[in-house]
């Protein structure tokens, strides 16, 4: 990849973000040098990494990666002849060790989660000995301690002699001094003891005056009776220094020792630091892992660019059979915030890193990303907006390929349009023919031409609000958009005059494109409005559905325990009358008379009743039905119509039904088969029992129209239906049905039903308010 789409997209934000979360000098080493590859093998792999990162941090089982110090200056510095490590060199070593031996720990304790992580820290080395040589030898306060070494536990005895008979000769001397001291404490000057006289009487000691005190009332002098002593200490810590100078060097030989373990110990922690960071930034922005597509597919769900606060989820999809996308429509529409949203997202993908975004989304694998976007003018190199985009557009056409993606935004601009669309037009031409993914946003009237007569070449515009031209910030494929400029201008204030006085330059041609641009964009939102009406109704008939077939299982299942509790009883009821009768039967015997004989029959008869209490009819298995042919007889649901089949779609599962002298397409799902008798236009008894039957009571009286007020739709059509079967039943030619305005869905679903229905002649609407219809009925 190169810098200057990483920095034109962002991505440089991104990384900085990444190096901070991690906690290692290694790991923000490898996050600073973090690019995107093309290796999809190896992408999989990180992108698993990162998962998996993301899950453990969720529970709080991460890597425990801490705060260590840089080693690599330390270790540069060991293999010098005669140089040694100090002690807080050697306490950061430490440290370090620590932090390896926690880790090898954690993977230790996460072997069977089979972690990829785990991998990585099964290769880090054991330093469990050197760390306690170290520590052993070195206290927390960066101290040597005195059985490092024997030599430095002589040395420090011999210091500690000293030391004490030079504080008890200082005391006897100032008790017998006590006169002329100035204050009964012993003291240093110039790595020597001394004592405090008073400045009047310097002589009344023999010795060394090393000083006077800055108000020049003290003298410090060095008794000649201490010297000796005073010079045999400096001796015995010059021997101590020797003895720690040779207990750093056995020290720091053990570290050299184990240097490359060192090294490879540090890369690890660092990459593990760097796995931990990806985690980190994945729940911070809500990301996923996208899924690398085998085929040049873009697609991706409720995309977020992680740099902006509180953005609009965009869906964005391109390919496999389209290669170019072009996006059209007015500014401020966010048409650059979709560029820049896919490119960052692809480089992020591509450097091991979750996007925000869903987890269906898929992304291609791109050797390059080539982006042109925003103000490119460059004063140094003095050239002009449409310059500059047109130097750096000559640099991608050199190096695109087919794995490429490229990012065009507002292509032809900057120069007179007349010129500058033909110009995009060629360029958006020559990188389509290259075969690399493109997405280019225009506003000009050539180029979106291009892209809906052009093979390969998707349109898409970004969405509106008609009535306050406030941006939706999602895409709508199939059609070019409007640039929205003379709307624009005047919601920014622009007067109305100098709006008009445009508009009358503007061409014909382009009038009566943009004309028909609105109203192709008109259809599209009611399309889009009744799609909405028929999902919300689809919803609201599944739930129905679902509670209707739980209240089914829940009858069921009372009906079972009922029966088996009544068979349970039933048993228990005959298992006491068959004792009694046994009892009875035997004291009748044992009385002598006629021989009594057991009612065999009658018993069985009776066991064979409570045993029916349990018996629950199983369902039939449904056969698989043939499908409709021409001439088949169907009835379709719903309406209650019965006709034939005139034909079939095998395609798309619709039918084309003849009933009644009209001619019906309805989906195969909506048919059910019926006989040859329903066909007949006057119904007997025997093939039209629901509307015979309402025509025995015919002598009930109908009222001429049908008051539909406060119904839902799916109370309304099963009415309305009933309604025009019973007024047929009796003859009835004309009637009116109430429903109101309301938002109008009650009206439209009965509009439909009234338009499907074989025996409606026509109808029309009762009144001005549009709240009734009238319907005149066939015969």
């Amino acid at each position: 990849m190169n810098d200057h789409s990483e920095t034109v997209l962002d991505y440089t934000y991104i990384r900085c973000d990444l190096r901070n979360a991690t906690v290692t000098p290694m790991g923000r080493d490898l996050a600073a040098q973090l690019h995107p590859i093309a290796d999809v093998d190896a992408l999989r792999v990180q992108q698993r990494e990162t998962s998996e990162m993301a899950e453990q941090l969720s529970v709080d089982d991460a890597p425990p990666v801490s705060t260590v110090a840089d080693l690599h200056p330390s270790l540069a510095t060991i293999s010098i002849d005669g140089f040694y490590l100090d002690t807080s060199q050697l306490l950061d070593i430490a440290t370090c060790l620590e932090s390896v031996q926690r880790l090898r720990r954690y993977a230790q304790e996460a072997a069977h989660q089979r972690l990829l992580v785990t991998r990585r820290l099964n290769r880090l080395p054991d330093f469990g000995i050197l760390l306690r040589e170290i520590r052993s030898a070195i206290d927390e306060q960066g101290h040597v301690r005195d059985h490092a070494s024997a030599a430095l536990m002589q040395a420090r005895q011999a210091l500690r002699g000293v030391r004490e008979r030079i504080q008890r000769r200082l005391q006897e001397l100032l008790s017998v001094y006590r006169e002329v001291v100035q204050d009964a404490i012993i003291t240093i000057r110039n790595d020597r003891f001394v004592i405090p006289l008073k400045a009047d009487f310097p002589r009344a000691l023999r010795g060394i005056v090393h000083g006077e005190s800055s108000s020049g009332a003290t003298v410090y002098v060095e008794p000649e009776a201490i010297v000796p002593l005073n010079n045999q200490l400096l001796h015995e810590q010059a021997e101590e220094e020797r003895a720690i100078r040779e207990v750093l060097r056995d020290l720091t030989a053990r570290v050299a020792v184990q240097r490359v373990g060192l090294v490879q110990a540090l890369q690890i922690m660092g990459e593990v630091d760097l796995m931990v960071a990806k985690g980190r930034l994945s729940l911070r922005m809500q990301g996923v892992a996208p899924q690398f597509a085998s085929e040049r597919q873009l697609r991706l769900q409720a995309a977020r660019h992680p740099l902006i606060a509180d953005p609009v989820p965009i869906d964005i999809s391109l390919g496999p059979e389209d290669r170019t996308l072009v996006i059209t429509g007015p500014n401020t529409g966010g048409k650059t915030a979709v560029l820049k949203t896919v490119g960052l997202l692809v480089l992020m993908a591509q450097s091991g890193l979750h996007i925000p975004a869903s987890a269906d989304s898929v992304l291609p694998v791109f050797n390059d990303v080539f982006v042109d976007l925003g103000d490119e003018q460059s004063l140094q190199q003095n050239l002009s907006t449409f310059s500059a985009h047109l130097s750096n557009i000559g640099m991608m056409l050199q190096g695109v390929t087919l794995h490429s993606l490229v990012l065009l935004d507002e292509l032809g601009a900057g120069t007179d349009p007349m010129e500058g669309g033909p110009l995009g037009v060629a360029l958006l031409e020559r990188f389509h023919q290259s075969g690399a993914t493109t997405l280019v946003t225009t506003h000009h009237s050539t180029i979106k031409t291009y892209a809906v007569a052009t093979a390969q070449v998707a349109c898409a515009a970004v969405d509106f609000d008609p009535e306050t031209l406030a941006p939706r910030y999602r895409l709508v494929y199939g059609l070019p958009g409007r640039s929205q400029a003379f709307d624009i201008a005047e919601r920014l204030g622009v007067p109305r005059d100098i709006i008009e006085r445009a508009q009358l330059e503007t061409s014909l041609s382009q009038t009566r494109s943009e004309q028909l641009l609105a109203q192709l964009e008109s259809h599209r939102q009611q399309l889009e409005m009744e799609q909405q009406r028929l999902d919300g109704e689809r919803e609201d008939i599944d739930r129905l559905q679902s509670e209707a077939q739980t209240l089914l299982a829940q009858a069921k299942a009372e009906d079972r325990r009922v029966r088996e509790s009544l068979q349970a009883e039933g048993q228990t009821l005959l298992k006491t009358v068959r004792q009694e009768l046994d009892a009875t039967l035997a004291h009748l015997r044992r009385q002598g008379g006629e021989p009594v004989v057991f009612p065999h029959e009658a018993w069985q008869q009776a066991e064979a009743a409570v045993t029916s209490f349990a018996t629950i009819s199983e369902p039939v298995a449904e056969l698989e039905e043939a499908p409709f042919e021409i001439g088949d007889v169907v009835r379709m649901r719903g309406l209650n119509v019965v006709g034939r089949v005139a034909g079939t779609s095998g395609a798309n599962g619709m039918i084309q039904v003849e009933a009644g002298g009209k001619r019906f397409t309805v989906s195969e799902a909506d048919l059910d088969r019926a006989s040859v008798a329903d066909v007949v236009a006057e119904p007997s008894p025997k093939r039209r029992p629901r509307r015979d039957r309402r025509r025995r009571v015919a002598e009930e009286p109908l009222a001429s129209e049908l008051r539909l007020l406060g119904a839902t739709v799916d109370e309304a059509l099963p009415a309305v239906e009933q309604y025009l079967e019973r007024a047929l039943g009796r003859g009835m030619s004309r009637v009116r049905i109430i429903h109101g305005i309301g938002t109008g869905r009650l009206r439209d679903a009965i509009t439909e039903l009234l338009r499907r229905h074989p025996q409606v002649r026509r109808f029309q609407a009762g009144d001005a308010g549009g709240g009734s219809t009238v319907v005149e009925l066939e015969g």
